[in-house]
Order: C-alpha cells, then structure tokens, then sequence
C-alpha cells in the first residue's frame, strides 16, 4: 500500500490511441482543466487516464476499439498497437504505469515499473480513479444495486482491499439465497 499524500500524474503519453498518433503532456500538481472545441480530444484524454482504473475505461470500449484511425477509420498503426502511459508521483516516488494492447495475442497488457502486471486492480493502490459522466445519472434514478456496484468501486479507489471483501460478501450471499 502507497504511503497517504499526495498523488498526481505528472506526464501522460498516448501513442495511436483513438485522436492521437502521438502525444506526450506534462501535467502539473493540482486541478488540470482539459479545454477545446468539440472533437479535440478533450474525452480522449480522460479516456487514456481511465484505463489505469479497472474495467473498459470511461466509454466501456473493447481494448482493439481505441487504436487511432484516420478518416475514412483505417489504422494509422498497421498492427493496431496503442499504448498509454503515465508518470505517478507519490509520496514515496514516481511510478510508471503503461497500458496497451499486445499485438500478438490481441489482449490489454498492464505494465507497472517496467513489468507486467495482471489484474483489474494492478493500479489501484497507486492511482486511485473513479468518474462519474452525465451518463451516469441512470444511477441515481435506477436499481439499488447499481447504487450498491458505484460505491463499492468508490470504495476500492480509496481501499482496493475492498474489491476481495465485496466479492467474498457477494458469494456468501448468494449461498445463503441458493
């Protein structure tokens, strides 16, 4: 587990990721506003930010969906490759954090350091993320349960231990209901 304090990311890089053929942004400590006319790439960015957090990233898009395309969406990358990665300072140092997709076998590929990781949580206790977007109001206005899976996952931002808890919770109740 990190240290508690401060935790930004310091530098973001994008390399063919949806608007991106290449990009590379230093990012200052604190409050980062994103700002642009529509189709900028403003949405891509925060994109390329949550796929550090476990699951599909804010748009729920399939790990080959996000390689950078041209107009006419023929890939600017032949092998269909993209990466982004992430300089994180922490109390206790930087970290890099790099993902992508693995042009052999076609999978999202998490790098910690300099080394492969596997897990939904394989950052978490690193970079703790979460978002909600307009379309995330469904949440308030629809099943419980949809209520109960956010703030679990709020949970896990800040203690990724809880992702255990929640599921070995979730097995014994379905035992006790079966």
């Amino acid at each position: 587990m990190e240290a508690a304090g401060s935790v930004w990311i310091s530098r973001l890089a994008c390399s063919h990721f949806r608007s991106y053929a290449q990009l590379d942004v230093t990012l200052p400590e604190g409050p980062v506003a994103f700002v642009g006319s529509n189709g900028a790439g403003k949405t891509n960015l925060l994109e390329a930010i949550s796929l550090f957090a476990p699951g599909r990233g804010l748009r729920g898009a399939a790990a080959a969906d996000v390689a950078s395309r041209d107009a006419a969406g023929a890939l600017l990358n032949p092998a269909g490759t993209w990466a982004v990665s992430a300089s994180v300072e922490t109390p206790l140092g930087t970290r890099q954090l790099g993902v992508g997709l693995d042009a052999q076998g076609g999978k999202r590929v998490l790098r910690l350091d300099g080394k492969n990781k596997n897990g939904a949580t394989a950052f978490a206790e690193i970079l703790p993320l979460l978002w909600l977007t307009p379309d995330d109001d469904a949440l308030w206005r629809g099943p419980a349960q949809d209520r109960r899976r956010f703030f679990d996952q709020l949970v896990a931002a800040y203690d990724p231990g809880h992702v255990s808890n929640a599921l070995a919770y979730s097995q014994v109740m379905r035992q006790q209901i079966g």
